[in-house]
């Protein structure tokens, strides 16, 4: 990519606005390090997070370029697991516990917001750790720069945290890499709602910490290039330590590793799924436990230690967790000297799991409220309300398409990096024709369906519809694979300028031009295989035609996605209605039908009351919509014309 195109890549943020203004930090002093450690290892992870917060956000308003108090990459790692680890969420055993989780959630998206990915140091703090990989039999792959990064919490750190949910208990350990925990949340996304109720909250901040290092890294490669045009060797080597590419795979040589991410991120509950992508914490889909009253009542009876009585606080927790209970047993402190740190392998329960919190706060169901909700596998034969699918919910949706556009930005500026456009396109569209048709459906509009939710550019998201669509019909032209931007929309014009604006193409703003002119014609044959998507490539190469089998299913998401290229030209680049796209329309419309029919040896027996051939009725009534829509709007602007 040449530095012209590169220099026009969006940095990451809106038009007209500066990149965010990060806070300089410096370390906590040693006594404020001590209280956060000792609370967190007393299990009092609320107070610990609640200091963290009040000292990271000291200062925010009144002295805003101050350097702020950073707090230690060990302690962000322990957040990051306590957002999600079974014991402070779905098995909660009290409601400070559950509160804890979604104070470490506030903290490390404060942490972001005000440090940005690199001053908060999260490439050292989200950094997984090699004995997991070796305990899970994974210990032949590594991340990019796993040499770079050490365990948070491991070796002489005086900031180390000796409790089983920082050591052996850490997501951190407990996950293979990066693409277990995502694949293992999005199976979660379909098959246990509660637990995605906090998965969805931890995946929704590691991509957007995800997204600001790259977008952070970028501009540092844009500013390098700007003052020497030929160090795109360096520019590259900036992107190259974003944290995204630290957790590549390098050892699963070359495809296998990138085939597995994009498994990962259409992880949808499956047995095969499910096997690749398995649970992160052992026994986390458990529920807690339902105490019977007589047992509750022992709470409040009265505690003598004369007679050696203590109600139930000397009664092992049914819900502890091996892992959890792994961490170290606490040290004696001296305040004449500095302790030194050594991870211990034993530790008493109650390090981990807060028993001192429990005394004092028994256990309720209102303080779980907020996380429950079924936890059954929804059967496979239930519709999908509310929105959800075989991919899970809206927000599951949302996130997956998150980080297909964000591999998709890494794979335009590194190819050689991670991996070609067309490679990863192609396994996009590997897992996204076999879709279940309404989750396709689903799935292939939402980034479409409104401007500002949708994290695909309109260039770069037409032209994996069209290798799509390419599959499906057997249509011999290849789209043009148009590299992605950052940005969340791309710029429209009005109707009346859009018929002004004659064959325009669907174009990235990064991808050069062969010409100056903005209104040339590029597709004047509408069949070289580099051409952008245009109204004559689409009423001559993709409307017409039909599946290349005369399966009903394939034929519907075949018009789908129709359906939503035709809006991605209205939205981004304009359409008119000629006679020609009414013909291609109605022409495809027929040749479907046709298909659907069957080839005349054998006759397709479709009824035309089943869910299939009414989607089918619909995508074809709201693609005739479109047009009569164009028609209506043209003799509006005509109107509009002569009374001016």
């Amino acid at each position: 990519m040449s530095s012209s195109q590169l220099s026009q890549l969006s940095d990451g943020t809106e038009k007209g606005q500066s990149p965010p203004a990060y806070r300089s930090v410096k370390d906590l002093p040693y006594e404020l390090r001590e209280h956060c450690v000792i609370y967190f290892e007393e299990g009092l992870y609320l107070q610990a997070l609640n200091l963290l917060i009040s000292l990271i956000t000291a200062g925010t308003s009144s002295s805003p370029n101050a350097p702020a108090f950073l707090p230690p990459p060990q302690h962000l790692a322990l957040a990051a697991t306590l957002v999600v680890h079974p014991t402070t969420t779905t098995r909660a055993p009290s409601g400070d516990h559950l509160q804890a989780s979604n104070a470490a959630l506030r903290l490390l998206r404060l942490t972001n917001r005000l440090f940005g990915p690199l001053n908060a140091n999260f490439a050292t703090a989200f950094a997984f750790s090699s004995p997991s990989r070796n305990r899970r039999g994974g210990g032949a792959r590594r991340n990019r720069g796993d040499e770079d990064l050490s365990p948070a919490g491991a070796g002489e750190d005086l900031d180390a945290v000796s409790t089983g949910l920082a050591t052996t208990g850490s997501l951190w350990v407990q996950a293979e890499d990066v693409w277990q925990a995502v694949g293992w949340a999005f199976n979660c996304s379909v098959l246990y709602p509660k637990r995605w109720a906090r998965w969805k909250l931890w995946l929704d901040f590691l991509i957007e910490v995800l997204e600001d290092d790259w977008a952070e890294r970028e501009r540092t490669s844009e500013s390098i290039l700007l003052e020497d045009e030929d160090a795109q060797q360096s520019a590259e080597e900036v992107l190259e330590e974003s944290l995204l590419v630290k957790y590549m795979p390098t050892s699963l040589s070359g495809y296998g590793g990138n085939r597995r991410i994009v498994r990962a991120i259409f992880a949808d509950g499956s047995p095969k799924a499910l096997n690749e992508f398995k649970e992160v914490f052992r026994n986390e889909t458990k529920e807690r436990a339902k105490k019977e009253p007589d047992v509750l009542t022992k709470r409040h009876e009265k505690v003598n230690i004369e007679e050696d009585f203590y109600a139930d606080y000397q009664d092992e927790d049914e819900d502890s967790d091996p892992a959890v209970e792994g961490g170290a047993k606490r040290r004696k402190r001296s305040s004449s000297r500095r302790p030194s740190r050594h991870p211990s392998s034993k530790a008493a329960s109650d390090d981990s799991d807060g028993s001192n919190n429990r005394r004092n706060n028994p256990e309720s169901d209102d303080d779980m409220s907020d996380a429950d909700s079924t936890s059954s596998p929804l059967p496979a034969s239930d519709p999908t309300p509310n929105g959800s699918s075989e991919l899970g919910d809206a927000s599951a949706l949302l996130l997956r398409h998150r980080l297909m556009f964000l591999l998709s930005t890494v794979s335009a500026r590194l190819p050689n990096t991670f991996t070609n456009l067309e490679f990863l396109y192609d396994r996009y569209v590997e897992h996204m024709r076999v879709l279940p048709l309404t989750t396709f459906h689903l799935f292939i509009t939402a980034p479409s369906a409104r401007a500002e939710h949708a994290f695909f550019n309109a260039a770069a998201y037409s032209s994996i519809l069209q290798i799509l669509l390419r599959v499906l019909t057997g249509a011999s032209t290849s789209p043009d694979l148009l590299p992605p931007t950052t940005t969340t929309t791309t710029p429209t014009t009005t109707t009346t300028e859009n018929h002004k604006k004659k064959k325009r193409n669907l174009r990235n703003n990064s991808t050069p031009t062969s010409s100056t002119d903005p209104d040339h014609d590029h597709d004047q044959d509408h069949d070289t295989p580099t051409d952008e998507l245009t109204q004559p490539k689409l009423e001559r190469w993709y409307l017409p035609h039909a599946a290349t089998s005369s399966s009903l299913t394939n034929n519907v998401r075949v018009s789908l996605v129709l359906e939503t290229l035709m809006r991605l030209l209205l939205m981004h680049v304009g359409l008119t209605a000629t006679p020609a796209l009414e013909r291609a329309l109605e022409a495809g419309i027929r040749a479907r039908r046709e298909k659907i029919a069957g080839d005349g040896r054998r006759k397709t027996k479709v009824s035309s009351k089943g869910w299939e051939w009414r989607a089918l009725m619909g995508s074809e009534g709201r693609l005739r919509a479109m047009v009569g829509l164009l028609k209506e709007m043209e003799v509006g602007s005509e109107k509009e014309e002569k009374d001016g």
